[in-house]
C-alpha cells in the first residue's frame, strides 16, 4: 500500500479497495484508490478529473458527519444507510444501475457537476 498526500487528503493506492470498477472510497477521512487507476494521480493532464473524485469522497465525509459529528459514528451510521439503500436499489434498478440510483450519491452528483463514473475509464497501460 503507498500513501500519497493530495489536496491535504491521505490516499492509499492499494489494489483490492475499493472493488473493481470503482477508483476510489472514503473511509472515514482517508482516501482508497484502486492500484490500476494510479496513473491519474501521478500525471498533471488528470489534475481536473483527480479533482473531482478527491471532491465526491469528500462529499461522502460531509455526509458521514451530517448523521453525528463524531464521524466514526457517523461513518458507520452512514455505512449502514448507503448498504440497506443500495440493496433496494438493485431490487428497484438492477445490480449496475443500483449505485447510480442511491440518494447519496445522486445528492453528491449535483456538486460535483457530473457522475465521475460515467466518464470512459482506462487502466494503466500494461
Amino acid at each position: 500500500m503507498i500513501k500519497v498526500k493530495r489536496n491535504n487528503k491521505s490516499i492509499y493506492i492499494n489494489k483490492y479497495i475499493p472493488t473493481k470498477g470503482f477508483i476510489a472510497l472514503a473511509f472515514f477521512n482517508i482516501i482508497f484508490w484502486r492500484e490500476e487507476y494510479d496513473h491519474y494521480l501521478f500525471n498533471d493532464i488528470y489534475n481536473n478529473y483527480v479533482n473531482k473524485v478527491i471532491r465526491h469522497e469528500n462529499i461522502h465525509v460531509a455526509q458521514m458527519k451530517d448523521f453525528c459529528s463524531w464521524l466514526p459514528v457517523g461513518a458507520i451510521l452512514f455505512y449502514i444507510m448507503y448498504f440497506f439503500e443500495w440493496i433496494y436499489r438493485i431490487f428497484q434498478y438492477g445490480f449496475k444501475e443500483a449505485y447510480y440510483n442511491i440518494s447519496y450519491e445522486k445528492y453528491q452528483s449535483k456538486f460535483t457537476y457530473a457522475l465521475i463514473h460515467i466518464e470512459p475509464l482506462k487502466r494503466r497501460p500494461t
